[in-house]
């Protein structure tokens, strides 16, 4: 340090004694006001002005002009609420010449500046940041020219947060606002952390700061980079611009400037500082109505800058871009949760960028977090961004069958608000384990979102009570019912929907109501019989119950195999009835003993109740049937007699029309109405001559409509609803003509004989004839087949001699002829069948002279031998007794 420059420091000493006895004086007389303005960055290059925030001067106090100057300041630094305090004292200095004025001016301070200056491709600074003196070179300006130097102090140095506490962690920073030209120096001390230097490069000439005198080397005179103590001595080529910072929380700086020309200078001073900028995105929201706010504390807990929230739908929130001072204090970036948000829904990920590149000091435990420390100990542009991402697990819903009918369905649903990767599915009872672990439905659900869990019955339905259950995997989380909300903690969720139910019976009840055209009921029939019908179901109705789950159900019986809530389609299929009837409705008519009065047609779809465990179920047929007739016929098959000789007749039980009674087709006896579905008795009776010989056939009484027979039981009919029966029967008889036959010649005749026909009993008397050869009306009769008859034959006269030479018999009309055995004979229904007694006369050998055996020589022969065969038993009976 040359000699020149250690009496300038101890002339600036002092006069640094002579600023704080001046200044303590100046107090006694007058307190100077306190000054605060806003500090402004710029006066640099575009690339780091941000750096350094300058401090406007406008409201230096000038008036003392000749003297010390001593004018207290606040700085409010930036947007970020820290504000400077300090002092300002100007001692001026005179070696010859007239005195230079000290006071604050605006940038560029003259065209060649190259502080704050846009023709130098440096930053204006907004305000007044420069304390310059000017000379007789600037007359313009109304200063007056001469030469002299000067120490400008700044004591008193204090940086508070927003909140007033002292921050003991800054740096400052000057700048020479001018050029520093020959026979121009400047002097910084500090009493904080040694300088360091940023020379600024005039573009036009690319000669920098502080050239030496003879600067022949382009050398820069500039000494102290390092230490409390730089020195910028100016030359010819100095066209640059020197800036400089000091660290360590300085108290107090000095800059003296000595002048050796009419030249002028200026200074600007400042602090370092950084921009800080914390930006918040939402990538996924656990609950739409979550919301964050964004926070910016200094190393004091004391709050920098706005505190953004985010709002609505918005994803987005920033505090903006904060000049901060640079400190090596940390500063903490930190988010909160806005209304019902809850921070342990999400993954915190954080990134902070640099504008030099450089590493931004970030806690050790890395990006995760809801806060975030960020140290700045150098000039710097940081930009900090927090996403949020919400926590989701996956949430995966089985389908538990428990007493489930084949058939039934469920489709599983999981619902939220931001899901995401849903996959349904639907479960079918019967065709999967239990449980269904084959079609389970998923999706990806955020932390603290509510999730509804939902499940519809399908295909054969039932009314399954639901209840669910949900776990998470290694966790003791668990939840009951179809909603919860998903917990912050991590763990796929397994949910269970499981049914159940009441098993249930079904028993189906037939009832047919059967009516006239009138509308009158004729007959009420069940299956099984119920309390009031009219009897077993006629002939001719018929019907097949049809049930689902049953193969060939039937009425009356109870089937299981259901459950509560069921829905079963009840019904019946090949339903018949008579002809003449027709069915008028089908419809279910009782449920559980209940009458049914809305929609009842068949099929019928029931859901089944809990109670009663066996549901009932009443299916009505209404049936309207023509009016029912009979009519009785009879027919002759073999036989003389017509049909009307028989009164025909059908007798019902005593409650029942009557029947019809007369001959065939007579009005009695034809198309009479009949009570349907009860017996008539079939008869008939004839009281004609003959008619006793007439016999039913084997078919007996046959009754049937124009369609189809009717059976006859015990000789009674039973007509149906609507039926119209015709009965007949047919009657036969047998027919005989009795003959007598001569062989040979010898006098004998057929008519010298009477034959006798006698009936069983209860037939009649016999019948005597005349014997013939031919039929007549004499010897042929009608006969009751099946009954017993016998034929003798009688000489009309005693002395007749004959040979009898047997009874024989013809059913070829007299054909041919074979002998019977016997005198007996039954007769068959439907033939004609001829008897003939065959003799023959006694030969002309044996006869007297009279002509031949006469009846008295055959007499009298007969009563000799008697005679002796008498003699003879007398004699044998009294030997015997003689013996004895």
């Amino acid at each position: 340090m040359s000699r020149v420059v250690g009496i300038l420091i101890a002339a600036v000493l002092c006069a640094g004694t002579a600023v704080v006895a001046q200044t303590s004086e100046a107090a006694q007389a007058a307190e100077p006001s306190m000054i605060t303005n806003t500090c402004s960055t710029g006066g640099t290059t575009n690339a780091d002005s941000y750096g350094y925030c300058w401090f406007d001067f406008t409201g230096l106090n000038t008036a003392g002009s000749t003297g010390t100057i001593t004018q207290p300041f606040t700085q409010l630094i930036g947007n970020s609420g820290f504000k400077m305090s300090f002092t300002v004292t100007i001692s001026q200095h005179s070696s010859s010449g007239p005195l230079p004025i000290w006071s604050a001016r605006s940038t560029p301070t003259w065209g060649s500046a190259m502080f704050g200056n846009p023709s130098k491709n440096t930053v204006p600074v907004p305000g007044s940041p420069t304390i310059s003196n000017q000379s007789t070179s600037d007359p313009e300006k109304g200063f007056p020219g001469g030469s002299g130097d000067a120490a400008i102090g700044i004591s008193g140095i204090k940086l508070l947060d927003p909140a007033g506490q002292e921050i003991t962690s800054y740096s400052l920073a000057l700048a020479d606002a001018e050029t520093s030209n020959a026979g121009e120096t400047w002097q910084w001390t500090t009493d904080g952390e040694p300088w360091k230097v940023q020379s600024l490069v005039d573009p036009d000439s690319g000669a920098g700061a502080c050239r030496g005198p003879a600067d022949t080397t382009n050398l820069a005179a500039l000494t102290g980079v390092g230490t409390q103590t730089l020195t910028c001595v100016g030359s010819s080529n100095s066209w640059g611009a020197l800036v400089a910072t000091t660290g360590w929380s300085p108290k107090q700086i000095t800059a003296v400037n000595t002048e050796t020309n009419t030249g002028r200078q200026a200074l600007a001073i400042g602090i370092s500082t950084a921009s800080l900028t914390f930006k918040k995105t939402i990538a996924s929201r656990a609950s739409a109505g979550d919301q964050f706010g964004l926070r910016i504390t200094d190393g004091w807990g004391t709050q920098i800058g706005p505190s953004p929230v985010t709002s609505g739908t918005a994803k987005n929130a920033s505090t903006g871009t904060l000049t901060v001072p640079v400190s090596s204090a940390w500063y903490d970036l930190r988010e909160t949760a806005a209304g019902s948000a809850s921070l342990s829904n999400y993954a915190q990920s954080w990134t902070c960028t640099s504008a030099t590149g450089k590493a931004v000091g970030l806690r050790p435990d890395g990006s995760g977090g809801i806060n975030q420390p960020v140290q700045l100990p150098g000039v710097d542009q940081v930009a900090c961004t927090l996403v949020n991402t919400a926590l989701s697990s996956k949430v995966t819903l089985t389908k538990q069958w428990k007493d489930a009918l084949v058939g039934s369905t469920a489709t599983l649903g999981i619902d939220a608000a931001g899901i995401k990767n849903r996959v349904g599915a639907t479960s079918s009872a019967g065709t999967g384990p239990n449980p269904d672990t084959g079609n389970v439905a998923s999706a990806t659900v955020a932390a603290g979102t509510v999730v509804t869990l939902s499940e519809t019955t399908g295909g054969t339905p039932a009314d399954y009570a639901q209840s669910f259950s949900c776990v998470q995997v290694g966790t003791s989380w668990t939840s009951t019912g179809p909603t919860f909300t998903m917990p912050s903690t991590a763990g796929q969720i397994d949910c269970t929907v499981t049914n159940s139910t009441s098993a249930q019976q079904v028993v189906v009840i037939k009832k047919w109501v059967i009516k006239n055209a009138a509308g009158t009921v004729l007959g009420t029939h069940s299956i099984p019989a119920q309390s009031g019908d009219s009897g077993a179901l006629p002939d001719g109705f018929s019907t097949a119950l049809t049930l689902p789950g049953q193969t060939d159900p039937h009425f009356g019986q109870t089937y299981g195999g259901y459950v509560n809530g069921q829905s079963v389609s009840i019904g019946e299929k090949s339903v018949t009835v008579p002809e003449g009837c027709e069915i008028s409705s089908q419809s279910v008519t009782e449920v559980n003993g209940t009458a049914v009065t809305t929609a009842n047609t068949v099929p019928y779809t029931a859901t089944l109740s809990a109670s009663p465990t066996t549901n009932t179920f009443t299916i009505t047929n209404t049936v309207t049937c023509e009016v029912s007739t009979l009519t009785l016929a009879k027919q002759v098959a073999f036989g003389s007699l017509p049909a009307t000789s028989w009164t025909l007749s059908g007798a019902g039980p005593a409650d029942a029309l009557p029947g019809p009674t007369g001959p065939t087709a007579s009005t009695g006896a034809t198309a009479v109405t009949v009570t349907p579905g009860v017996p008539y008795a079939l008869a008939e009776t004839s009281t004609t001559a003959g008619s006793e010989n007439y016999v039913p056939t084997s078919d007996g009484w046959v009754c049937a409509t124009d369609t189809e027979s009717v059976p006859v039981s015990d000789s009674s009919v039973v007509v149906g609803y609507g039926q119209n029966v015709t009965c007949t029967i047919t009657n036969t008889t047998a027919k005989i003509t009795v003959l007598k036959h001569i062989e040979g010649a010898g006098g004998l005749t057929a008519g010298q004989f009477a034959l006798t026909l006698t009936p069983a009993a209860g037939l009649g008397s016999a019948v005597t004839f005349d014997g013939d050869e031919v039929a007549t009306t004499a010897n042929s009769f009608e006969v009751k087949p099946g009954s017993p008859y016998s034929l003798v034959e009688q000489s009309l006269s005693s002395k007749t001699a004959y040979l009898p030479l047997g009874l024989q018999r013809s059913t070829d009309g007299g054909s041919t002829w074979t002998a019977v055995s016997g005198s007996q004979f039954t007769p068959t229904a439907g033939a004609t069948v001829q008897y003939r007694f065959v003799n023959q006369a006694v030969p002309a050998l044996m006869l007297p002279l009279t002509g031949g055996v006469g009846v008295d020589v055959i007499a009298y022969w007969s009563i000799a031998l008697l005679v002796a065969g008498a003699a003879a038993l007398i004699w044998l009976l009294r030997r015997r007794a003689r013996r004895a």
